[in-house]
């Protein structure tokens, strides 16, 4: 998994989530490591290469954990006289995916999606 890169993702994910303060019990790093071993398995012909592999596994399987946040947020965003500061953790996240997986990619795709479900004037 490691090989992947998929240990990054992970570890970056976990303590992405931390600073949300949101719980991740094990059913996304299993999800991962079954994902993980679907593509061992698979012949090459089938393989998707490894970017777009992380790619697929960031957007489709990591990033919709950070969306249970957006409510928690908009609540402190809208109650407060200020932003809170997960508002800009989550900024952070959408900016590193970027960073990480470039603009047209599924995952930043997804990440900015997460702003979307705060307040416009946030």
């Amino acid at each position: 998994m490691d090989r992947l890169g998929l240990t990054s993702l992970l570890n970056w994910a976990l303590e992405k989530a931390e600073r949300l303060g949101l719980e991740v019990g094990p059913s996304m790093i299993l999800d991962v490591l079954k994902i993980a071993a679907v593509r061992a398995a698979a012949p090459n012909s089938l393989k998707l290469e490894k970017g777009a592999f992380i790619d697929f596994v960031a957007s489709s399987l990591v990033l919709p954990y950070f969306a249970s946040a957006a409510p928690r947020v908009r609540q402190k965003a809208i109650l407060s006289a200020r932003p809170p500061g997960e508002l800009e953790e989550m900024r952070k996240i959408v900016n590193e995916v970027k960073e990480f997986f470039g603009e047209t990619s599924a995952s930043y795709t997804v990440a900015r999606g997460l702003l979307y479900e705060l307040p416009a004037e946030v």
